[in-house]
Order: C-alpha cells, then sequence, then structure tokens
C-alpha cells in the first residue's frame, strides 16, 4: 500500500456543509493551494477552537484542505470532476460530491 493512500472514509470532527461549499468554491476558482488554506483559516476563527495545526480548528482546516485542495495524485480526476459540478448540483447532489470527495 502506497503511504499516501488513505484506508478511511469520511470526518472525524463536525464539518459544516457551508465550509466545504467555501473551500469547494475556492478550489473551483483555482486558488493557490496557501490562499485557500488563509482564507479557510479566517472562516472557521471564532468558530472552532484553536489557534494552532494542531487544535481543533487546525484539524478541521486540514480536513478541508484534504477534501478540496491537496487531493492525493491518485484522486485528481475526481477531483477535477467534483470541481466541475460542484456548483452546478442541487442541494442532495453537492453533499454527495463532498462525501464522495472526502
Amino acid at each position: 500500500m502506497m503511504a499516501e493512500e488513505r484506508t478511511t472514509i469520511g470526518f472525524d470532527r463536525r464539518i459544516n456543509i457551508e465550509w466545504l461549499d467555501a473551500a469547494a468554491g475556492r478550489a473551483a476558482a483555482g486558488n493557490a493551494p496557501a490562499d485557500v488554506r488563509a482564507f479557510l483559516w479566517d472562516l472557521l476563527h471564532g468558530v472552532v477552537a484553536g489557534d494552532t495545526a494542531h487544535s481543533a480548528r487546525g484539524k478541521t482546516l486540514t480536513v478541508l484542505m484534504r477534501i478540496w485542495v491537496t487531493v492525493p495524485p491518485f484522486a485528481e480526476p475526481l477531483h477535477a470532476d467534483a470541481v466541475k459540478h460542484v456548483y452546478s448540483a442541487s442541494s442532495e447532489e453537492r453533499l454527495a460530491i463532498h462525501w464522495a470527495s472526502a
């Protein structure tokens, strides 16, 4: 098994759909990963506790980044399709796209 391959699916914390939509929007706009990270860090300020990478806020940011920005190479085709379709999808379809991207 490759080191970057994940063996579990899902989230280890509560992730709001609005945060997923925000991350997807930045990814769809082609924003640089550092810019997306800074945007999401600010978005989570005051909503998720912590100010370090190992805090709840930092771990939530990591989940969002892994879903929409820093995808492993084997998932890039799925990611490209997800980015193309996420905003034309219904709310139910959008939720499924977020889960499929996890």
